[in-house]
């Protein structure tokens, strides 16, 4: 109440379901990954290395994916064409904070509209429902790649 006028029982449910489902993306992620690795201090590597891929590289994969795709230059980009948008929505911490500007309405999603470079409304890939099938993506992928690596090793 200190921070917020009213209390929204809706709203809190949609804030938990959302965070549920991103703690089970990672989970998901680093089960998928302790699969995949025949010692637990393996798994422990590639986990923090997945961890940190995704939370402090995932950011840069849209500038780079552009920036190549610009010839080498982010020179004279006035807009950004909408492939770009949604690469900076497929790593799962971007597709949660989006989920919950979308269904929460603080304005995430416009925000990733990247202040006006994008044109016209916002596509259908930023709305909260299009986050919410990344977050799926990314929870059911490793664990059935983890699975199908786990069912094939040789124990």
């Amino acid at each position: 109440v200190a921070l917020f006028p009213t209390f929204s029982p809706v709203d809190y449910a949609i804030f938990a379901a959302v965070t549920l489902l991103f703690a089970l993306v990672y989970v998901g992620i680093m089960v998928a990954v302790s699969a995949t690795t025949g010692s637990g201090g393996r798994a422990m590597a590639f986990g923090v290395g997945v961890f940190v891929l995704l939370e402090f590289l995932g950011d840069l994969l849209a500038p780079a994916v552009m920036f190549v795709v610009n010839g080498f230059s982010f020179g004279g980009i006035a807009t950004v064409p909408g492939w770009y948008a949604f690469l900076n929505i497929v790593t799962p911490s971007a597709a949660y904070q989006n989920a919950l500007g979308w269904f929460l309405g603080d304005g995430t999603a416009a925000a990733l509209t990247l202040g006006g470079m994008l044109d016209g409304a916002v596509p259908f890939y930023l709305t909260g429902w299009a986050s919410i099938a990344v977050l799926a993506l990314w929870l059911v992928v490793p664990l059935v790649l983890g699975y199908r690596r786990f069912a094939a090793a040789d124990l």
